[in-house]
This record gives C-alpha cells, sequence and structure tokens, in this order.
C-alpha cells in the first residue's frame, strides 16, 4: 500500500516494485510472480510510493530465492527390454542423486510398476514376479530430493508365463521293437502366445 498526506491513498499505478538482482518487477497493490521470475539468491524487494508532486517513498524486505534443482535417477537392474519368468524373482536396483542433498536412499527411492503400481522402496529391491501382472511393464525409479523435487528413470520388462508341454504319443511306459517306427506327438501351449508349434 502507499498513503500519502496530500492525495491519501495511492493507487496501485502508483506504486512500483523492484527486485536488487532482477530490477523492475511492475506496478500495483499486488503482483504475483510465476516460478522462474526471480533469479536463485537473497533479493532486496523494493515498494516506492509515488504521490502527485513526484516525491517517493520506499519500503524494503529480503526474501531467499532457492534453486532446488531436481535430482537424478538411474536404473542398474534389470535391463532395459529383460524377459523375466513369471515364477522367479526380478531385483530392481539403482540409484539417486541430487546435487542439494548428495545421494539419496531409502523412502527418498521409490520403484512402480506401469500395471502394478508401488513395488517397494530403496536402492534394492527384489520382487517376485509371480505377484506381477503377466506382460509387459514400464518400471519407474522416482528419486525424490528435501525439497520435494523429483527425478525419474524407467526401463520396459515383460513378466512372461513359463508355457506347458505334453506328449500325447506315444504313452509313458511303452514297449517297442528295436526295429519298429516310433511316433513322437505332443503339443505346448503358453498364456501369452497361445497354442505352440513347429521350433517350439
Amino acid at each position: 500500500t502507499g498513503t500519502d498526506t496530500e492525495d491519501g491513498t495511492l493507487p496501485g499505478s502508483s506504486l512500483s516494485w523492484s527486485s536488487s538482482i532482477d530490477g523492475d518487477l511492475g506496478t500495483g497493490t499486488s503482483r504475483s510472480l510465476s516460478g522462474g521470475v526471480l533469479s536463485p539468491g537473497t533479493h532486496v524487494i523494493t515498494l516506492t510510493a509515488t504521490d502527485g508532486g513526484s516525491l517517493t517513498g520506499t519500503d524494503q524486505i529480503s526474501i531467499t530465492i532457492n534453486a532446488n534443482v531436481s535430482p537424478t535417477a538411474g536404473i542398474t537392474s534389470p535391463s532395459n527390454n529383460s524377459v523375466h519368468a513369471a515364477d522367479g524373482s526380478i531385483s530392481l536396483a539403482g540409484s539417486g542423486n541430487d546435487s542439494e542433498d548428495g545421494p539419496l536412499t531409502g523412502d527418498a527411492l521409490v520403484w512402480t510398476s506401469s500395471r502394478d503400481g508401488e513395488l517397494g522402496k530403496g536402492a534394492n529391491v527384489t520382487v517376485s514376479a509371480s505377484g506381477l501382472t503377466p506382460g509387459a511393464h514400464t518400471i519407474t525409479l522416482t528419486a525424490t530430493d528435501s525439497g520435494s523435487s523429483t527425478g525419474t528413470a524407467s526401463v520396459n520388462i515383460t513378466v512372461n508365463q513359463r508355457p506347458t508341454a505334453n506328449i500325447s504319443s506315444p504313452s509313458d511306459g511303452a514297449e517297442f521293437f528295436y526295429d519298429a517306427a516310433v511316433t513322437l506327438s505332443g503339443s505346448g501351449d503358453d498364456p501369452e502366445d497361445g497354442a505352440l508349434s513347429g521350433a517350439s
């Protein structure tokens, strides 16, 4: 606000804002500055009130803008586009680092699946593949720093259920003469691929 002995309450057009680092910030009784407008560092914010006779009065405050750089995340396991048997386990290993906080650990590292949600927290997590939905997943590691900024890394994996095999001929325990022909017949079926044939 600005007030003057002769003019009374001054309108917004008579009030100008400035920063000791970034200079002119505009006029008005209120200014809303979006993120990134003020540079990192300690600013002296000055409000200058100008009356009808061009005389001025000022008020000042100090504020600090922290440059919270987003952390980085990296995944070392599993490898991208890897395939994992549904009855096995999957080792999740990764790291997070922040320019302000340094290495991130524990709850600051969260693993998620695009299909099954959160899988665990920490740099190393072992997941039972049987607990994951069969098929394609995007596995994401999210690193969060103390300022709530985040960084992510992702890999794609496939959880593959084992196929089944069935021998229809000959029957178990069958006996044949040495010079007789033996016909082997069977089938294979896979939850993802359906009926298997030929080289499979």
